[in-house]
């Protein structure tokens, strides 16, 4: 497997695995996060290691942002799991599984300890405003996880079994089948754990060491893949995803168990249909002109079907469902072989079913018109995306995006002593998102009446980069400043009831540097990375918000000695604000070493994972618990 590291500055395409390309359809496919964001000119975009993501992929997608991107996932004990990026709230990041926003329509909210890091094969994060490119909730950044069909061999597979601590107990199989206009993969994955892992219960006197109680967990997840090459570059990609997960809710350190549980089964369906209108072979004929060469005409339809009953000794069955329609239809017409056009209408629906809102339907139906421009001039690329949306009936402030990137220097890779290349790039963007259904309809709390909250923000950066035959360099810089409107949060009124309402503004404004440095000498190859924001966000006052860490760093390293890969993360996070005062700052470690063994022309791989290995006692949301160190080894064989 070929070492591929993340670009934080650079929006440039990586490889997934050392592949040949024996599979004819695969050569032209389309990742959807590559091909949204050639239009987010000026803003930070972030690939994961796909190493990384190899060796931690039975952790949850939260963990892994967590592991490798500047930003904060909050926590709540094995029950709920957001990123916040750049100060903004949990529903201001869009979370986007092959096209298709999978934010929950009654919280606002994807669960990310929910997905599995491995149910996808590539992770990627845009930091900063996208509601012009990605619609609602993208005002503090958004996460794509994407499905990409490996094309090295024409049929391969791979089993393989976990084991590890506090009862944990998983499965997973995969197969990927490749054939002349067809491509096919499949993957399954199962975990159970009793999950009574160990903590420090600071709530109690003695701050005793206790084991967690209603803890366990059973997931499991199943997704299917294809692409057809139809006919003259006409592809039909499907995706499917199923995911059934059991998990109890263990008691903050507080209360008494209670013996709460969640039952959650979900099922997400894409389909895109991609093919050229107009196309012709002769570039060069087109290069000084305004006539297209390039037209394609893209069509998507998406499908979710949400489902969670939760019940405890006090709540009975509460049963909530979102079922969420998309179509949306667009083209992209690229002339003067790099400037390019994207025209489209998008039409999202959802319905609910919940026993926690006053009535127990409620509609909500969108229709989105959007457009954008890319150009490139010789060392300058300028982009511009608008979006206009009408909801229920009602038209919502319109949204849009510019950015800007200079190229200061150009390097020449390949040399042994390569020149080193700068980009200066900034971006300034109005972003929107809609009041969640839960916000709107809650049971005797809910406000009908709440705003869509709005918003402005910018970025500058500069980046460098330089690269020799033997080691690649990156650094960057950038300054980020966001103002939110109609912040919807939840307070009491004059009689005590929290309820929710358009009460502030919130700024949020900041810096972010990131260092990679990965160098390769005969068989061995490391890579250091070291990452650190700086995120001051406040309402009206210089109080941070709750929650909200003003300093968050990683340093990362990693090691291919031929068969041997060894990685070791830390993670850095400042105090939080709580209601009475500040959690303690903390750091976190996590270690994976992973040995591939050939067996003739099948390969086995062992691994070892140590997470928190410091085994330290540290709290990110206030008396939600978090386990102290755990283990976990995992065999796998591929054939």
């Amino acid at each position: 497997m070929k070492n591929t590291f993340i670009c934080l500055f650079f929006t440039v395409s990586q490889p997934l695995l050392a592949q040949t390309d024996t599979a004819k359809i695969l050569a032209t496919a389309e990742v959807t996060a590559i091909r949204l964001n050639r239009y987010a000119v000026g803003q930070t975009f972030i690939r994961l290691d796909t190493t990384t993501l190899h060796a931690y992929q039975e952790q949850n997608v939260g963990d892994l942002l967590q592991n490798s991107i500047p930003l904060s996932i909050k926590g709540y004990g094995n029950t709920l799991s957001t990123a916040t990026i750049r100060g903004t709230a949990s529903q201001h990041t869009a979370v986007i599984w092959n096209g298709l926003n999978i934010q929950n329509a009654l919280t606002g909210l994807a669960d990310l300890s929910a997905l599995e890091g491995g149910t996808v094969e590539q992770i990627s994060v845009k930091l900063g405003g996208g509601s012009a490119l990605y619609g609602s909730g993208a005002i503090g950044g958004t996460v794509f996880l994407d499905n990409i069909i490996p094309k090295n061999k024409r049929f391969h597979a791979n089993i393989g079994t976990t084991l590890g601590s506090y009862g944990l107990f998983g499965q997973n199989a995969k197969a990927v089948y490749n054939h002349q206009n067809t491509a096919f993969q499949m993957r399954i994955s199962h975990q159970k754990a009793d999950n009574n892992f160990l903590y420090k219960n600071i709530a109690t006197l003695k701050k005793p060491i206790e084991h967690a109680q209603n803890a366990a967990f059973d997931n499991l997840n199943v997704t299917n893949n294809a692409v057809f090459n139809l006919k003259k570059d006409r592809f039909l990609h499907i995706n499917t995803w199923y995911s059934h997960i059991l998990r109890q809710i263990p008691p903050i350190m507080t209360a008494r168990n209670d013996s709460a549980n969640q039952n959650e089964h979900s099922f997400k369906a894409v389909a895109e249909l991609s093919m050229p209108l107009f196309t012709h072979n002769d570039n060069m004929k087109y290069k000084n002109t305004l006539k297209t060469p390039q037209t394609v005409l893209k069509t998507r339809l998406g499908f979710i079907d949400d489902n969670l009953i939760y019940n405890s000794e006090t709540i009975k069955n509460s049963q909530n469902s979102v079922k969420t329609l998309v179509a949306d239809i667009e083209t992209i017409i690229d002339y003067k072989n790099t400037n390019s056009l994207r025209l489209g209408v998008n039409f999202t629906g959802n319905q609910t079913k919940s026993s926690n809102l006053g009535s127990l339907n409620h509609q909500r139906s969108r229709f989105a018109l959007f457009a954008s421009q890319v150009w490139q001039l010789k060392n300058l690329k300028l982009s511009a995306n608008m979006r206009q949306e009408l909801v229920d009936d009602k038209i919502i402030p319109f949204v849009y995006s510019m950015g800007v990137e200079k190229r200061l220097k150009n390097a020449e890779n390949g040399s042994k002593t390569g020149k080193t290349a700068w980009l200066l790039r900034g971006s300034f963007s109005r972003n929107h998102n809609l009041p969640a259904l839960n916000d709107l309809y809650w049971n005797n709390l809910g406000n009908p009446d709440l705003k869509a909250e709005t918003g402005i923000s910018g970025e500058l950066g500069l980046d460098m980069e330089k690269k020799t035959t033997q080691s690649t360099v990156k650094l960057g810089i950038t300054t980020f400043a966001l103002k939110t409107n109609n912040w919807i949060q939840w307070s009491p009124n004059n009689n005590g009831i929290w309820q929710p309402n358009n009460l502030k503004s919130v700024f949020s404004r900041g810096i972010e540097t990131f260092f990679n440095i990965s160098k390769k000498h005969d068989k061995i190859t490391w890579n250091t990375q070291l990452t650190y924001q700086l995120s001051r966000a406040t309402e009206g006052t210089n109080k941070q918000l709750l929650y909200t860490p003003i300093h968050t760093a990683s340093a990362s390293f990693s090691v291919h000695i031929n068969d041997l890969y060894i990685n070791y993360i830390q993670n850095i996070s400042s105090k939080r604000p709580m209601i009475d005062g500040f959690t303690d700052a903390f750091t976190l470690g996590n270690m994976s070493i992973i040995q591939t063994v050939s067996l003739g022309k099948n390969t086995a791989q062992i691994s070892l994972n140590v997470y928190n290995i410091w085994n330290v006692n540290y709290q990110i949301i206030q008396y939600y618990i978090q386990p102290k160190q755990r283990f976990q080894g995992k065999i796998s064989v591929g054939f």
